[in-house]
């Protein structure tokens, strides 16, 4: 946690493909998520304590504070 945000990068497993998966962050101080980007693209919708991924392949993401 860095100036507010999370960055970070996750690469879905291929031997057991999931069909959905789900990163659940917190702020260690409580503070509410204000944005989330994965791959480089704003979500306008997001849940605030957690996120889906792609289900395959490699997903870039960065959650604001």
């Amino acid at each position: 946690l860095s100036r507010g945000k999370i960055l970070g990068r996750f690469e879905a497993p291929s031997d057991q493909p999931a069909k959905m998966i789900r990163l659940w962050l917190r702020h260690p101080k409580g503070l509410p998520i204000k944005a989330v980007a994965i791959n480089r693209t704003a979500l306008r919708d997001f849940a605030a304590e957690s996120g889906l991924l792609p289900a395959s392949g490699t997903t870039n993401f960065e959650v604001e504070f």
